[in-house]
């Protein structure tokens, strides 16, 4: 009995600690997360006021521009509260240096001026939620060094050159982004004069946020573009106007392309340009409150 007592104990711990307030988010790109305090995890009683406080991190090593920020509650207008307010602003970009990137932050307050304050709580919910939602737009680049042979069975031993070859982890250099490069799958044929190489990319989103065209337009769709060098492009599988759709969270891509090889084996940079608008939210706990007590009506 006092086994089963113990396990039940552990699992209202898991349970608790699982709706626990979400502080902030760590996918790359532009992260944010709330201050302390603000907004507070209790709001008190009537009229008691509050800002909503957030620090926007990027870590991109490029200006990024227009990011719309935007806070909102559950309420809705009949408590006073949160209506839906939005700031639209740049991001300076993180600092770079050799192989170390420095994030660059930025704090901003909700209102711009004043507070926000709760009104009627006792004919209110017990509590409330409070939405922060943020789209910016991205364009983020992978590149990888990879040889290239004109005859697939010829055999290279200067370098490592195969005919069919696997890219993943650190071979891969890559923004930190959400959409992020999990492994590419190359392969070269003979066709004719030229060569034929094939790509399966592989391209993983985590569960916070999506893939947007716009705040207006909320398909699921975003632009690749694969270069080999300074000239050579390939030809992409695309779903929806040269668009690729990416509503789960893998995608694969496959592109191909034909190239002129003049010598029995080439060591060339391989290039990926991935553009999109990212939407994420981030959101508080259930945030009680306080009500008055009748004999303080």
């Amino acid at each position: 009995m006092r086994g089963e007592i113990i396990l039940l104990l552990v699992f209202l711990l898991i349970i608790s600690s699982c709706q626990s307030t979400q502080q902030a988010t760590n996918i790359g790109g532009i992260d944010m997360e709330f201050l302390p305090a603000q907004p507070p995890t209790d709001i008190f009683r009537e009229d008691s006021e509050f800002k909503v406080g957030l620090k926007l991190v990027n870590n991109l090593p490029k200006i990024v521009e227009n990011v719309n920020v935007c806070v909102y509650d559950l309420l809705g207008n009949d408590y006073g509260g949160i209506e839906k307010e939005c700031q639209i602003l740049n991001l300076a970009p993180a600092q770079k240096e050799e192989n170390t990137i420095y994030p660059e932050s930025k704090l901003i307050y909700f209102p711009e001026f004043g507070t926000y304050s709760y009104t009627n709580l006792e004919l209110a919910p017990d509590n409330t939620i409070i939405i922060v939602e943020m789209i910016y737009p991205l364009e983020t680049k992978s590149s990888l060094d990879i040889c290239l042979k004109k005859d697939p069975a010829y055999e290279v031993e200067e370098v490592n050159c195969e005919t069919n070859q696997i890219f993943s982890g650190n071979k891969i250099r890559s923004d930190y982004a959400p959409i992020s490069i999990e492994k590419i799958e190359s392969s070269i044929t003979m066709e004719g004069e030229n060569n034929g190489i094939y790509l399966d990319i592989y391209l993983k989103k985590p569960v916070n946020g999506e893939i947007i065209i716009s705040n207006e337009d909320v398909r699921n769709l975003m632009e690749i573009k694969v270069g080999l060098g300074s000239d050579v492009q390939f030809n992409c599988e695309s779903d929806e106007g040269g668009l690729i759709k990416f509503e789960e969270n893998t995608k694969k891509v496959s592109c191909n392309t034909l190239v002129n090889l003049r010598d029995a084996y080439e060591v060339n940079s391989l290039n990926i340009i991935l553009s999109y608008n990212y939407r994420i939210k981030l959101q508080t706990g259930q945030i009680p409150f306080k009500k008055k007590n009748k004999e303080d009506m």
